[in-house]
């Protein structure tokens, strides 16, 4: 990561890298110190923000924003409080993630399931 933004920058590129983080997908809601401490290395590193998929709770986003200083992207995933709660507590972006899809693709079932008659 680090040589990418110093690749950047040396030939005037402004790139914004948003370091994605999987602690919270793998192990839960319990791994807020462990998304602390990979999202420390990958500012140190030249990330401008980051994005712990599956950030939902208000409390935790407030929590990495204030803990980390640096813009914290949440996801709007269940169970999710709202943008609004998310962007008061600190938010700097709400990303939808695969939600939509996966909604469009449930109503897409739904609907061939009905038109097939399958139960």
């Amino acid at each position: 990561m680090a040589a990418v933004r110093a690749a950047a920058t040396g030939v005037g590129v402004d790139l914004v890298i948003n370091a994605r983080i999987d602690a919270y997908l793998h192990n839960g809601p319990g791994a807020t110190p462990e998304v602390i401490r990979r999202a420390r290395q990958y500012l140190s590193a030249g990330a401008d923000c980051v994005y712990p998929l599956r950030l939902t709770a208000p409390e935790t986003i407030r929590e990495l924003a204030t803990t980390l200083a640096a813009p914290v992207n949440a996801n709007l995933a269940p169970p999710f409080d709202g943008t609004a709660a998310a962007a008061a507590a600190g938010a700097a972006r709400i990303s939808l993630g695969p939600n939509g899809f996966h909604r469009a693709m449930a109503t897409f079932t739904d609907l061939a399931t009905t038109l097939l008659g399958a139960p």
